[in-house]
């Protein structure tokens, strides 16, 4: 399996956020004015571990997200697939990245 974005922090951190442009298939940015979007994680082995928690529109005309950790959302080492889910005022549902997923390996820490 591939994904389109990778990112890497260590169990237990809280920092960085995640942050992805969101784009279409020609790489234009998907305008989020008026939008909401939510963020999901699995496990490889499909287990849910974040189901569609609000994520924050950072600048909606550039199609950028954030997602901030939560306490305990990354305790678990292992690698992960997620995906940002966007409702459009006219109530439209897109997820993305459209062609993939979002790759995330949590590496275990020392202490």
């Amino acid at each position: 399996m591939t994904a389109t974005i990778q990112f890497q922090l260590k169990s237990g951190s809280t920092s960085p956020a995640l942050e992805a442009f969101l784009v279409d298939g020609d790489h234009a940015a998907i305008n989020l004015e008026g939008a909401s979007v939510v963020f999901t994680m699995q496990a490889i082995d499909g287990d849910v571990i974040i189901d569609r928690v609000a994520a924050t529109i950072v600048d909606a005309e550039a199609g950028e997200v954030r997602y901030s950790w939560a306490e305990g959302e990354t305790d678990a080492p292992a690698d992960y697939l997620a995906e940002f889910s966007v409702t459009f005022p006219d109530g439209e549902v897109s997820k993305f990245p459209s062609d993939d997923w979002v790759a995330i390996r949590i590496l275990g820490a020392l202490a």
